[in-house]
């Protein structure tokens, strides 16, 4: 007995079959990498977002920690410019757009030797290095006021410690600084104002967006100062 099986598919419905399947696959891979794409944009915006957040954060308090001299001059307190006792030259407010140098009670302690909140001398800065043009952190560096003054009267080179950076991936940074009246300025020294610390300092930074290089992030906070003053005959820490 000769039995003959009919069936199977022929060559067009198979390269049909395949050009379906084909077409599926596509489909559901293009979904899958969009969702892929959208997942990883929005875990390095948090990360942005985050690292904003933290930088406001540290700036702010060390910023409402200021601590000054006297709200006159050093010459209207008694002392010369040239003559103040040693360290309280020191309690100051120095600003430019990209950097800012002050003192506070503020000092961050990564050792089990100090304690935190001491007076101390705190510098921010952020300068993108033009040779390379790349991403660049926001640094924050103290130095204690008693290490500077042993320094001065002993003669020593206080110890400084590394700046830290505070956020990274930086394309710009900005600080402006206000008056009583409000007025902005692009550069600020507590000893050509008349022994004056700012009111207010604004702050601008401007993040790498790896999805439009064209458009940074920008994130950006004003924070008021709440200056505590060091009278003269007072100790100042």
């Amino acid at each position: 007995m000769h039995i003959t099986l009919q069936g199977g598919f022929t060559l067009m419905e198979v390269l049909i079959s395949i050009f379906i399947l084909v077409t599926v696959l596509s489909t559901v891979f293009a979904s899958y990498s969009g969702t892929f794409r959208i997942i990883g944009e929005t875990e390095s915006q948090a990360e942005v977002y985050q690292m904003a957040r933290i930088a406001f954060e540290r700036m702010s308090e060390d910023l409402q920690s200021v601590y000054a001299y006297t709200p006159a001059t050093p010459k209207q307190a008694g002392f010369g410019t040239s003559s103040l006792p040693p360290g309280l030259e020191w309690l100051r407010f120095v600003g430019e757009s990209t950097e800012m140098e002050f003192s506070a009670k503020a000092h961050l302690s990564f050792g089990k030797e100090r304690e935190f909140g001491q007076l101390a001398v705190i510098k921010y800065t952020g300068e993108q290095d033009l040779a390379d043009d790349k991403p660049f952190p926001l640094r924050r560096k103290d130095v204690l006021l008693d290490d500077i003054i042993y320094g001065e009267v002993y003669g020593e080179e206080p110890t400084e410690p590394p700046a830290y950076p505070v956020c990274n991936n930086l394309v710009s940074v900005d600080f402006k600084y206000y008056n009583d009246e409000g007025e902005e300025y692009d550069s600020w020294d507590s000893s050509s104002e008349e022994g004056a610390f700012p009111k207010k300092v604004s702050v601008s930074l401007e993040f790498v967006n790896p999805s439009n290089p064209e458009t940074p992030f920008r994130f950006s906070t004003s924070i008021a100062l709440q200056v505590q003053v060091k009278q003269k005959d007072s100790d100042p820490w």
